[in-house]
């Protein structure tokens, strides 16, 4: 409402992966809900939709450094998981170049892995062996709690990780480099360049 009265006509909203009013998760429908309004405002709008970011995993760093493994409750679900510079990327094409309006752009990294590939190429990166443990949702959600988040946002991110193991996160976009005109990032790239974060 704030934008509309100040004369500004295109928002760009940094939203979550299909997101809509009436999502079953609760992130997914917070964020449906603001498009909504933005939409209802009569405003131009771009609504970028980005998967699972790859830098999410230097939360597994201290537990790569002191015991060589990580722990999430996904399994062999595959996500195309989208480097953060590139959702910068794409963010900036649609601030700065004419086109995008009244867009929603799902923006994917170009490949879905395993997180136990994704281990492998953190094996390889750092020259030490990286494996992944598959955890329960209940211990996951368990875990997140003992670390500190209300109980409300833990489960709000245990639905995320439940629609994962669904395939959710699996399908791959080519919004990158049609936006931007280079590929995606990958993640064997994303890991030879953090190698300080998960080494010793």
């Amino acid at each position: 409402q704030a934008a509309r009265e100040a004369g500004i006509a295109h928002i760009v909203k940094m939203s979550a992966i299909r997101a809509a009013p009436d999502a079953p998760t609760a992130i997914r429908r917070w964020h449906g809900l603001i498009e909504k309004e933005i939409e209802d405002a009569g405003l131009a709008y771009t609504h970028l939709w980005p998967n699972a970011f790859m830098q999410n995993f230097r939360r597994f760093a201290p537990f790569i450094k002191s015991e060589g493994v990580f722990y999430a409750p996904l399994g062999d679900a595959k996500v195309s998981l989208v480097d953060v510079y590139d959702v910068a990327a794409v963010s900036v094409a649609t601030l700065t170049e004419p086109g995008h309006e009244n867009r929603v752009y799902e923006i994917t990294g170009p490949t879905a892995i395993s997180y136990g590939e994704a281990a492998a190429l953190l094996s390889e990166a750092i020259g030490k062996s990286v494996r992944f443990d598959s955890v329960s949702l209940a211990a996951a959600h368990q875990a997140l709690v003992d670390a500190g988040l209300p109980d409300w946002l833990s489960e709000a991110l245990i639905e995320i990780d439940t629609l994962f193991l669904d395939g959710f996160g699996a399908p791959v976009t080519s919004v990158v480099p049609d936006v931007t005109g280079r590929p995606a990032r990958d993640f064997a790239t994303f890991a030879r360049e953090n190698t300080d974060i998960f080494q010793d």
